[in-house]
């Protein structure tokens, strides 16, 4: 066996060490020669690598490749470097991974116990080594900023800083990013409502991101913009909706038609006041107060039966924003620019493939429309219908009896304003007709809306080392401050 130098040649035989579960000992170690043996009394395992001198190569010279001794389950060659080159991917994908999960990997794949110490160690040289230069990241926002709009026309990027944190210096205080291609495609081909919420960041500086998010023809959850800030506040909440003003062009409607859900907006799923009642009833039977306590809070922010028919979406939780934040998790680990391009690769990237799925759609509907046009046609199959002659429709379905009406698009159960998808007291009648039902479905969930809403491209941009230096003074990271919410306490050991 050849290898090119006694790097290599170590490698190999720690590698070969720890699979086969036996503990070695180089002596002598140097750069002409190394020499392993078993280190059990006894074990006539050895190994003797050194250069030859023609060919300036490291060869086997000596090799007796029988072991008295197996299976050892703490092996001194399995440390921290080690375990960071094997388990690098891993942690990168996954930041949050727990130091017991880690070690369980190390059984698993090599059945080898390592203290929770080296685990430690091994996940701090990737960390380090992957999740950035924190302080010459903040150095170069004003950089980042310029590049990214360079590259990325129309692109809007607000950087707050702070001359009183530390006299003399610019002390970051949140970054605004809305790209040009997410803002055309929501104003174009995404519905019009939006989410908010916040997701704590992990790195060094801690701190949060906030996001808006918004939903495509298919239901699915279109990122819009976010901000990152040292903590969420009334005033960096009013800062990021002073910004969507601008950008979304609502400075002069005031946001009129635009819905707006938000992290701690939980709502009623009854379409119609009737039943809403009836549903209020049934909960006052369980405890008197807690009726009264629910209608404290005004119920047009909350029940589906008082909600406005402009949106044509009646999602009852803010479910897209916690699937943007699930989405960048381990993103939110690393250093600003680093999260900020994790962020907008997986947005460049999620922009492209959802083109290409919208481009195979089977029909002009949206697959999610289908599936609850299909729903609803089965439901229809139930129902009975009686018509005056004219446009007037009266379906009973179950104990109540709801009206349809083709010439304003609509049925007293709400559903079909509501969502913009026929409901089905609406197949029935357009059953009865022999109407076609995909004309009735609103154009939110077409295929040419939904392919306006994925039609700009996010421009690719060079890492940061290749970035032209601006005049600009450099940013200085936020003062590192405790979270909000109870410290945590160490536990007392029980013996």
């Amino acid at each position: 066996m050849i290898f090119e130098n006694t790097v290599q040649f170590r490698e190999v035989l720690q590698t070969y060490s720890i699979k086969k579960g036996v503990n070695l000992k180089l002596k002598p170690n140097e750069k002409e020669r190394v020499r392993e043996k078993c280190t059990k009394k006894g074990c006539p395992w050895h190994i003797l690598d050194s250069i030859e001198g023609s060919t300036s190569n490291f060869r086997v010279i000596t090799y007796y490749p029988v072991h008295k001794w197996y299976n050892k389950t703490r092996n001194k060659m399995c440390n921290p470097p080690w375990i960071a080159k094997k388990f690098k991917d891993r942690i990168i994908s996954e930041p949050q991974i727990k130091l017991y999960q880690i070690q369980a990997l190390l059984r698993k794949s090599y059945g080898l116990y390592v203290s929770k110490t080296s685990c430690r160690r091994e996940k701090m040289i990737v960390m380090k080594e992957n999740i950035g230069d924190y302080k010459k990241e903040f150095a170069r926002l004003h950089d980042y900023a310029e590049m990214l709009k360079s590259t990325n026309p129309g692109t809007t990027i607000v950087i707050r800083t702070s001359k009183d944190s530390i006299p003399g210096k610019e002390v970051f205080m949140g970054i605004y990013v809305y790209l040009e291609a997410l803002k055309t495609g929501w104003l174009e081909g995404c519905k019009n409502i939006i989410g908010f919420d916040g997701a704590f960041l992990k790195g060094i500086c801690k701190g949060e991101l906030l996001s808006c998010i918004s939903k495509d023809g298919n239901n699915q959850m279109y990122p819009v913009a976010w901000v990152v800030v040292e903590k969420e506040s009334k005033d960096t909440w009013s800062w990021l909706i002073r910004c969507l003003k601008h950008d979304l062009n609502l400075t002069e409607t005031e946001g009129e038609g635009l819905t707006i859900m938000y992290d701690m907006q939980k709502c009623a799923r009854a379409t119609f006041e009737v039943y809403f009642s009836k549903k209020l009833d049934e909960i006052d039977q369980l405890r008197g107060d807690i009726v009264q306590d629910l209608l404290k809070y005004n119920k047009e922010t909350w029940c589906r039966a008082y909600f406005k028919e402009h949106s044509k979406c009646d999602v009852v939780e803010n479910n897209m924003c916690e699937t943007f934040n699930s989405w960048i998790l381990a993103a939110r680990h690393k250093s600003i620019i680093t999260m900020l391009e994790e962020i907008r690769i997986k947005c460049m990237e999620r922009m492209n493939s959802m083109r290409e799925f919208s481009e195979k759609w089977v029909g002009d509907i949206s697959p999610m429309a289908m599936e609850i046009l299909g729903e609803n046609a089965q439901r229809a199959a139930k129902c009975e219908v009686k018509f005056n002659g004219e446009t007037g429709y009266e379906i009973q379905d179950g104990p109540y009896k709801y009206v349809v009406d083709f010439r304003r698009c609509s049925c007293t159960c709400r559903s079909w304003q509501l969502k913009g998808i026929p409901c089905a007291h609406a197949i029935t009648t357009m059953h009865y007709k022999n109407y076609e039902v995909e004309p009735y479905v609103d154009h939110w969930y077409r295929k040419d809306t939904d392919v306006k809403a994925y039609s700009k491209f996010i421009q690719p941009l060079t890492s940061m080392n290749l970035w032209p230096k601006r005049t600009l003074p450099a940013i200085e990271p936020p003062v590192i401050t405790a979270m909000p919410g109870r410290p945590k306490k160490k536990k007392e050991k029980s013996y």
